[in-house]
C-alpha cells in the first residue's frame, strides 16, 4: 500500500533522529511510525465512513510489517506475538 510506505518513508527522515532526538532504535524508529501512522488515521476518521476502510487496511499493515520485522530480525516465533501485542498496546496509548 502506498500510504503505508509514505508513512514509513517520512518516518525514517534523518532529522527526526539526528536533529530531534529521536533515538535512532527499533523503538525509535517503532514511535516514528505510530505516531505518523496516528496522524494519517485521525485525519481518515475526520472523513468519515468512508476513509474506515483504508484506516483498517492501513493498521492492519503497519502490524503485519511489524511482525514480519520482528521475524526478520530474529525474535523467535514465540515471542513475535506477544511482542506484536505489546506494540499494539503501545500505539493505543
Amino acid at each position: 500500500m502506498a500510504l503505508y510506505r509514505a508513512i514509513v518513508a517520512q518516518s525514517r527522515q534523518a532529522g527526526f533522529y539526528r536533529e530531534h532526538g529521536v533515538p535512532d532504535s527499533l523503538d525509535g524508529r517503532f514511535d516514528m511510525i505510530v505516531l505518523h501512522s496516528f496522524l494519517v488515521m485521525r485525519r481518515l476518521r475526520r472523513i468519515g465512513a468512508a476513509a474506515e476502510p483504508l484506516s483498517q487496511q492501513l493498521f492492519d499493515l503497519m502490524f503485519a510489517d511489524m511482525d514480519s520485522n520482528l521475524r526478520e530480525i530474529g525474535v523467535g516465533d514465540l515471542s513475535v506475538g506477544k511482542k506484536v501485542k505489546a506494540m499494539a498496546q503501545a500505539f493505543y496509548g
